[in-house]
């Protein structure tokens, strides 16, 4: 099955883990890395180091909103997305 994966958070990591020895994730989605600390050093999420490691296409767009950004992930060609996220972020 042709997954694409959306998650950022430290628990997403072994979500994906797990996926990719079972699918083919053909994207996967994440935080852009983000520079941190005096010396500026850009840390990219555990998703993303996982992903780099395993050769998957990493993606990090500012949002899915526009047409643009939309298009691309439909041309993925993927049977499903995931999104990995904390049910706290749901919470009104």
């Amino acid at each position: 099955m042709k997954i694409v994966f959306m998650g950022t958070p430290d628990f997403a990591v072994p979500v994906l883990e797990a996926l990719a020895k079972e699918h083919n994730i053909v994207a996967v989605y994440t935080r852009a890395p983000k520079e941190s600390g005096r010396g500026k050093k850009v840390n990219k999420t555990p998703v993303h180091l996982l992903a780099e490691a395993k050769g998957l296409e990493v993606r990090t767009p500012k949002s899915l909103r526009n047409e643009d950004e939309q298009l691309s992930l439909k041309a993925l060609g993927a049977d499903m997305a995931i999104a990995c996220r904390a049910l706290d972020e749901f919470a009104g």
